[in-house]
């Protein structure tokens, strides 16, 4: 109602001014993503009314519904609702300022789209998704795409080649989803020099060997469906690699002879501790500059675990452990059976530690009791590593193991930071309300004076 006392000048202004505060706000919004699946005249509209929104996003994924597929669509095909949207899509898109990720599924893009595209100046992840970029000899600009990545994987031989081409200057992660062996044969005859990091998830182990040509990887993702393969590779292929995600298996064989420094263990399957101990043997041996480690245990024994890296890794930094089955065990204290002094035994340098626990089907939901148990996991993970500076604590399904952090919901993640030599819990990971104002320190003094922990077995 104040508006329509106001006059023109002062109208205007307010109209500059609310509009500058839009652009402002919504451009300093690292996680808005979009996720784009019209499929009828009304839903078109709608993008087209609110098209001002697009250029504030920060991923944009395309997928039309499962009706709409049918195979590829063109990017300039007719007037059909796929090609309207995508065509209103790009042409908001190409004047962002904040797009980071941009995924396009079951479409065939034209030279005049592959341009646009290219063009984005804030873009660095393009995903296809059963999608392609027509081959054209039409000059196209240079692109600041640093990742890209085949979903399942490359499906004909000419477009592979096409967008592996105009991205070879600026391209420095691919993953080759399903079918390397429409991929590798091009990174044998084409050069990238920044390509630093390549993910490999078919059983096609043999078709890596073509990696000798690409001395710049330093970082390795493999995750396939089989117990083991006998490579063979010499160490003229990736002889620089730093960062390996892999099997076990894979790793006792790539690991010899290679400066890896991150381990992270890709397998399905969890092992148990005496196996553990045995594989960490055996990568100590390989390698004992490892400073970052990620595995997955059947039960989760923190004595026994830090012992086992005590011995094996004295340059561990950062430590992840996936346990598909926890059990924590907490009693009041009964004297000295149950005094333990980790210190004197436990690896000093570790700074960050991640568990990750299966969220349970049954009982007592973890938003209920997160806070205290995690205030005792804070507590026990801090006295056996006096270096520890970062404490993450997660609740996942089991399918969910190698999802990111910022992607999991705030429910179900504690995180603890120590700063200038007191534990402060981060506001973001806290798993629910405090019922009392006391400080971190204050919890955990009360959680220890009242119980002490015995290590499942």
């Amino acid at each position: 109602m104040i508006f329509h006392f106001l006059g023109p000048d002062e109208r205007k202004s307010l109209s500059y001014t609310c509009r500058a505060m839009f652009a402002f706000i919504n451009t300093k919004v690292p996680f808005r993503k979009l996720k784009l699946t019209k499929s009828g005249i009304s839903e078109l509209s709608s993008l087209y009314r609110h098209s001002r929104v697009l250029a504030f996003a920060n991923e944009a994924h395309w997928n039309p519904e499962p009706e709409q597929r049918g195979g590829r669509h063109h990017s300039t095909k007719g007037w059909t609702v796929v090609g309207l949207s995508m065509r209103l899509v790009l042409s908001t898109l190409q004047t962002s300022s904040s797009l980071r990720l941009f995924e396009i599924q079951c479409l065939k893009v034209c030279s005049s789209h592959q341009r646009i595209i290219l063009s984005i100046p804030t873009l660095r992840t393009l995903v296809l998704n059963q999608s392609m970029f027509v081959p054209t000899t039409a000059k196209m600009p240079s692109s600041s795409i640093t990742a890209l990545t085949f979903v399942p994987g490359a499906s004909q031989s000419a477009p592979t080649i096409h967008i592996l081409r105009l991205l070879s200057a600026s391209l420095e992660a691919l993953d080759v989803g399903y079918t390397p062996r429409l991929v590798y044969p091009t990174l044998l005859t084409m050069q990238f020099p920044r390509l630093a990091s390549l993910r490999h998830k078919t059983a096609d182990m043999s078709s890596l060997a073509v990696l000798t040509s690409h001395l710049s990887i330093t970082k390795l993702y493999i995750s396939v469906p089989i117990k083991h393969q006998h490579l063979g590779f010499t160490l003229d292929v990736l002889p620089r690699l730093r960062d390996l995600s892999s099997p076990w298996w894979v790793g006792e064989q790539l690991v010899p002879g290679r400066p890896v420094q991150v381990f992270a263990d890709t397998g399905k399957r969890s092992v148990n501790l005496d196996d553990l101990d045995a594989k960490l043997v055996q990568l100590a041996q390989s390698t004992s500059s490892i400073e970052a480690l990620q595995m997955s245990v059947t039960r989760i024994s923190a004595v026994r675990i830090f012992l086992m890296l005590a011995k094996r890794f004295p340059r561990l930094k950062r430590l992840q452990i996936w346990t598909p089955n926890v059990k924590l065990r907490v009693t009041p204290e009964t004297g000295k059976g149950a005094k333990w002094n980790p210190l004197k035994k436990c690896p000093p340098s570790i700074t960050d530690i991640e568990i990750r626990f299966r969220k349970p089907t049954k009982g007592t939901p973890p938003s209920q009791i997160s806070r205290s148990f995690c205030h005792w996991m804070l507590f026990l993970t801090a006295k056996a590593c006096p270096a520890l500076k970062v404490a993450l604590f997660t609740v996942l399904d089991s399918s969910e193991s190698d999802i990111e952090w910022r992607d999991i919901p705030p429910a179900w993640k504690f995180k603890a930071c120590k700063i200038r030599g007191e534990w402060e819990e981060q506001r973001e990971g806290l798993l629910t309300a405090p019922e009392e104002e006391d400080t971190l320190e204050d919890s955990l003094r009360k959680v220890v004076s009242k119980t002490t922990l015995l290590v499942c077995k």
